[in-house]
């Protein structure tokens, strides 16, 4: 049978007049309506086809079966199916009986044509918004399902682990790893299945705010409060509550917000910027950085006592590099999503392509496997495998080095690390045109640590060098 999208409309009554004028009206209306006179049919034909109406106009006095009673057996067959009731008999004891067995609506006739097309458009409204948040329900616990987080190694084992044994807990959870290692998937995974799911989850990327206004971000402001506050806000805190906020890169957070937030975890309460009084929030906290905060607090530029609340309970993500055996199930997933997105019939990776990949070191970790699948998929033919030909050239670069590495370190381990290490710097640093501190950043390392290195390996007059011809 050929439907409308959402708009199709079953009038059931056993008055003829009725039914035609049910059916003139909503058709110009854009609706597919068919017409029945009994409640007998209306279960055959709704049994039989149970997903093509998605309203139903039902008269309460019918011959053979009421309406109530086909009102049931409507809802056992499809719940979704909205039933708008109708009857010449005004009676509030037969409408609230109507409302209770899972009637949308309940119309006296006669109905007028404004009533009619109001009620209807609503029912549809509201059905297709249950249908949708339905979707999105089953779409986000799929996503996120930590069972889904890819990795059979040993230390992504571990991690599931963790993820499950705190689910339903409220304590706030620190997740630690180096960019692209998947803090926020591991943070939604958290969030998604646990008890408060249906609730809001909201991310921040606390690096990213400017310092001059992330408390109001986070806490809200009142109108007046500060140049600029033209009107009171409510921050992300009240705007989480009772679901989860997201504190990425929480090490970027000023000694005043960090005050605050121990506030919140301590007492579960926020002010806004500019007023006076407190409000509660109940929201759970799960906070990552890319640093070892540990060491932020031995330094001064994060507070101890913060600390020990955030870091309840503590999950280090692996590098890339540190389970390699997750690549191959990483990069067919990778494969296999950005194919069907974009509608291509991709082979597979060839063998010699895959042992590039897993050899790599993957500075950028996950997200930097990803974006190279995703590249691959771009240009690779439909129907064909992904060759070498299809390999960024910074990873087939690498492999040449590895190859002379291990020909110039002849059997010693201790010299091929080290000279791929050096190749690798190198790499980094013609890629971001000699600057050091992005060089550093790029491969986790810090600036003071990047320069030992680079006076170990005699690269300052290559780096001399590469900035004249730049």
């Amino acid at each position: 049978m050929d439907t409308l999208e959402g708009r199709n409309l079953l009038v059931v009554d056993d008055e003829e007049n009725m039914r035609q004028l049910i059916n003139k009206v909503m058709s110009e209306q854009g609706y597919r309506v068919d017409l029945l006179e009994n409640g007998e049919k209306t279960i055959q034909l709704v049994a039989k086809e149970p997903k093509s109406y998605d309203i139903v106009m039902l008269d309460i006095r019918l011959p053979g079966k009421d309406g109530i009673e086909v009102l049931r057996e409507i809802r056992e067959i499809n719940p979704e199916i909205a039933v708008i009731m109708m009857t010449a008999y005004e009676s509030l004891e037969t409408a609230i009986q109507a409302i209770r067995e899972g009637a949308y609506d309940y119309l006296i006739k006669p109905v007028g044509v404004d009533e009619l097309i109001i009620s209807v458009e609503r029912a549809l409204e509201r059905k297709l918004l249950r249908l949708e948040n339905k979707y999105l329900r089953k779409e986000i616990g799929n996503r996120y399902f930590f069972t889904n987080i890819i990795g059979k190694s040993d230390k992504m084992q571990e991690v599931y682990r963790t993820i499950e044994s705190v689910l339903n807990s409220p304590a706030p959870v620190l997740l630690e790893g180096e960019s692209g290692t998947g803090k926020e998937l591991i943070a939604r995974a958290i969030h998604y299945n646990g008890w408060r799911k249906a609730k809001k989850f909201v991310a921040v990327d606390c690096g990213a705010l400017p310092e001059n206004l992330i408390e109001s971000e986070l806490f809200g402001h009142k109108k007046g409060a500060f140049t600029g506050a033209t009107r009171d806000k409510i921050g992300l805190f009240e705007e989480a509550n009772h679901g989860a906020i997201f504190l990425d890169e929480i090490c970027n957070i000023n000694s005043s917000t960090q005050a605050k937030l121990l506030r919140v975890l301590q007492e579960g309460e926020i002010k806004r910027v500019g007023e006076v009084r407190y409000r509660k929030v109940d929201v759970r906290i799960i906070s990552a950085t890319n640093k070892n905060l540990k060491e932020e607090v031995k330094k001064g530029r994060f507070r101890d006592d913060l600390y020990y609340r955030l870091n309840v309970i503590h999950i280090k993500l692996p590098l890339l590099l540190e389970r390699k055996e997750d690549i191959p199930l990483l990069a067919d997933y990778f494969l296999r999503t950005y194919s069907q997105k974009v509608g291509k019939q991709v082979g597979r990776i060839e063998d010699d392509v895959m042992d590039l990949l897993i050899n790599y070191s993957w500075p950028g970790n996950v997200r930097q496997l990803e974006n190279e699948i995703k590249k691959m998929v771009t240009f690779v033919r439909s129907g064909t495998n992904v060759t070498l030909d299809y390999v960024s050239e910074e990873i087939l670069n690498v492999n040449q080095m590895l190859k002379i590495g291990q020909m110039e370190g002849g059997n010693s381990l201790k010299l091929k690390v080290a000279n791929l290490e050096k190749q690798l710097i190198l790499q980094e640093l013609k890629s971001n045109r000699w600057n050091k501190s992005k060089t550093a950043t790029a491969l986790g390392l810090s600036r003071k640590g990047l320069d030992k290195k680079i006076l170990r390996y005699g690269l300052d007059r290559r780096i001399k060098q590469g900035k004249r011809k730049s």
